[in-house]
């Protein structure tokens, strides 16, 4: 008997480890646990754009993504899993009624359209700051900017980047829209550490859990 003890001692104490090690690799990312994982920034402010959109239908951008253009190529595509700070400047021909929407997640933290006589979305801080007065024909908000709620899928994906619809209202003609936007963003960065002790961990709990399963069988038997 302490024999058979001490025979399914040695996996288990193994297979606790792989638990800890689990459990510590979330542990360490989640709440930014230096010098293990730390707080980066990247910003990117690609040229700004324009596009013509069909009737009733929708123009998706996605902020952070690789952006080339005929003179540039930005290649700073990154999730982002802490807060993010988005400037944007959206602005729809005369005559067009356009409707622009940020969403976070799936979920739409900010809002506006555009009308016959406001044609100019503007979301930005530093105007805010200077004056409250919209210039003629510009609709004026600040910056884009919020905390995010991080989940543990994170850890895997590196967050979720924000994006913006920008849906033409009109019915029956196209919408001439042109747009800008400046994005900041902070992520967690651990070069890859958690993860690799994760994966290490789960080997583990799995080669370990196995034996400890054939242990238990065997002892049924033997009952």
């Amino acid at each position: 008997m302490a024999r058979t003890r001490k025979s399914a001692l040695r996996p288990a104490v193994i297979f606790l480890i792989g638990i800890i090690l689990i459990a510590l690799s979330f542990t360490l990312w989640y709440y930014i646990v230096p010098p293990v994982v730390s707080l980066n920034t990247f910003s990117i402010a690609p040229p700004s754009g324009s596009k013509t959109i069909a009737n009733a239908s929708s123009l998706v951008l996605h902020f952070g993504y690789i952006y080339v253009s005929p003179a540039n190529q930005y290649n700073k595509s990154r999730p982002v899993d802490y807060s993010f700070n988005l400037s944007i400047i959206v602005g729809a021909s005369a005559g067009q009624s356009i409707n622009v929407t940020v969403y976070m997640r799936g979920k739409p933290v900010f809002n506006a359209k555009t009308n016959a006589t406001i044609r100019t979305i503007d979301c930005n801080t530093t105007l805010q700051e200077k004056t409250q007065a919209a210039p003629k024909g510009v609709s004026m908000f600040p910056n884009i900017a919020s905390p995010i709620s991080v989940s543990l899928t994170d850890a895997f994906t590196g967050g979720t980047t924000p994006y913006m619809i920008i849906q033409n209202l009109n019915a029956t003609n196209a919408a001439s829209v042109s747009y800008f936007y400046n994005y900041t963003a902070r992520f967690r960065n651990s070069d890859g550490f958690p993860i690799a002790m994760f994966i290490v961990g789960v080997i583990i709990a799995i080669i370990e859990g196995i034996s400890l399963l054939r242990f238990a069988i065997v002892r049924v038997r033997e009952r």
